[in-house]
């Protein structure tokens, strides 16, 4: 018996990871520094072409200064839909800035410069913002920055993927990020240059990954004789066909036909072993191949199709019970439906190949119900000799003619946050997580028989248990990315995104 292993004679990922690379210059950045120091008369003054963006704690003519900065990345080419994988920022020090500020360096004169970066949670413009009418910002997700540990140090791909990703999902919440001295006491600061700095390299760089879970993946299934699952099967009792197994025959086909005078009836059975595939992915299309056989080991209607009694207009059908390569017989032949079967018109000539058959719906039940896929029976719409459709099958010599299945699939766990989540009725923290993450699910809801399900990006599963208690905590070895965590009781169903750091 052949082993049913998935044979990809290609797989396109057009959902695969995309990195951006954003380093704005004067013209398209979009940063500024404030300063509070009202007597020096700064507190309502802007700086939004100033070439640095600061965290500083100083004095001016013996008047406290405060100053903090401000930028802002555009985001709107990273679609909505997409799971940011990683996002890095890079800050560099202004080593003679305009201002004077500090000499050019960090300062822990008066103690650590260890600063945050927060995100912005209102909007601001450049060449308004003010100490007066600054924006506010959130705690929630903000990165630490340890204090400097030289004068002119750079800080290189600070980690502000769950910033971003919030700014990504939502992007009308995207006002970008502060930067923050930890303890605003002089004399200490960090100094970095802005996207206005007259060198290009030391601009503000923002890097980020991300895959986006709505738009398809495609894969192209083509098993050769090995990996392939297809047979032919004959009624023609007096011609002893009917108990007769051809799982090994170089043909695919349906046919009617006669036998020394006797009426025999062919049909074509075909399966792929699509199991690679989600089963809880959207199938956006599926498309089957066939290929006429010219010069099939059984000299059939002498290599062509036929039309000699009538139009050999024919079906495809999905199969609905289990059915052995080696075993399989006209007489134990499998049933089907005809639930979204397909109908192919007569050939337009002898030699016609097939392709493009668009059998979404049969794939749709197969990929949704993996343990229901039974594959494909080829039918003549009217059995009666002499007709026939002739392809060739998995086992045929020529590799080219084998038939090929290509499908093209969403993962919807992306949108199933935004469809099943019900107000506090699933939390999962700490979140970003370093793997060990606790799971509180809301008091009274059903958990028998339920369980919890970690996907990957890419939908596969990576961690399933069932749940025993309201609050769970789970230690989840991955590497780093972003996952999705399902939480499926009998009544109701939530998922909720994880970022492993």
């Amino acid at each position: 018996m052949k082993n049913l292993i998935p044979f990809l004679l290609f797989s396109v990922s057009v959902s695969a990871q995309t990195t951006v690379v954003l380093q704005p210059g004067a013209c398209e950045g979009k940063d500024a520094y404030i300063v509070d120091c009202v007597p020096c008369g700064f507190t309502n003054t802007n700086f939004g072409y100033f070439d640095e963006i600061s965290a500083i704690s100083w004095t001016n003519s013996g008047n406290a200064a405060d100053g903090r900065g401000l930028f802002e990345f555009d985001l709107s080419k990273i679609p909505s839909t997409a799971s940011v994988l990683s996002a890095s920022l890079t800050l560099y020090n202004n080593s003679n800035p305009n201002s004077g500020n500090m000499g050019g360096q960090h300062s822990q004169l008066s103690g650590p410069n260890d600063a945050f970066i927060m995100r912005v949670t209102s909007p601001w413009t450049e060449d308004a913002v003010t100490w007066g009418n600054m924006p506010s910002t959130t705690t929630m997700n903000q990165v630490y920055l340890p204090a400097s540990t030289s004068g002119t140090q750079d800080y290189l791909d600070i980690n502000v993927t769950s910033m971003v990703q919030s700014m990504v999902s939502d992007p009308s919440t995207n006002f970008g990020f502060m930067l923050k001295l930890a303890t605003e006491s002089f004399y200490r600061g960090i100094i970095f240059a802005s996207s206005d700095h007259p060198n290009a390299l030391l601009h503000p760089k923002l890097v980020i990954e991300y895959v986006d879970s709505s738009v398809s993946n495609c894969i192209t299934f083509k098993p050769d004789e090995c990996q392939g699952k297809d047979a032919y099967v004959v009624d023609c009792i007096p011609c002893g066909f009917t108990n007769t197994n051809y799982g090994y025959f170089d043909e695919f086909s349906a046919i009617a036909w006669t036998n020394s005078g006797n009426a025999a009836t062919g049909r074509g059975l075909l399966e792929f072993n699509i199991s690679t595939i989600p089963s809880n992915a959207v199938v956006t299309s599926a498309n089957l191949n066939l290929y006429h056989n010219p010069n099939p080991a059984s000299g059939n209607m002498g290599g062509q199709h036929s039309q000699l009694s009538g139009t050999n207009s024919a079906y495809l059908k999905r199969v609905t019970s289990s059915w052995d390569e080696d075993l399989v017989t006209w007489a134990n032949m499998p049933t089907s439906t005809t639930v979204n079967q397909v109908y192919l018109q007569a050939s337009t000539s002898g030699t016609a190949d097939y392709l493009g058959i668009n059998v979404m719906g049969m794939v749709q039940e197969m990929v949704a119900n993996p343990s229901s896929n039974f594959g494909f029976m080829l039918q003549l719409e009217t059995e009666d000799f002499y007709r026939g459709l002739l392809f060739a099958s998995s086992d045929h010599g020529n590799s080219a003619l084998h038939p090929s299945l290509e499908i093209c699939y969403t993962n919807p766990l992306a949108t199933i946050e935004l469809i099943t989540e019900e107000a506090n009725g699933l939390k999962v923290f700490p979140n970003p997580s370093n793997g060990v993450v606790n799971i509180s699910i809301i008091e009274g809801t059903v958990i028998n028989d339920g369980k919890i399900v970690v996907y990957s990006i890419l939908g596969d599963v990576v961690h399933e248990q069932t749940i025993d208690n309201y609050l769970q905590e789970i230690e989840l070895k991955f590497v780093t990315g972003v996952y999705h965590i399902q939480l499926v009781t009998d009544n109701r169903t939530w998922s909720k995104k994880l970022v492993i750091n």
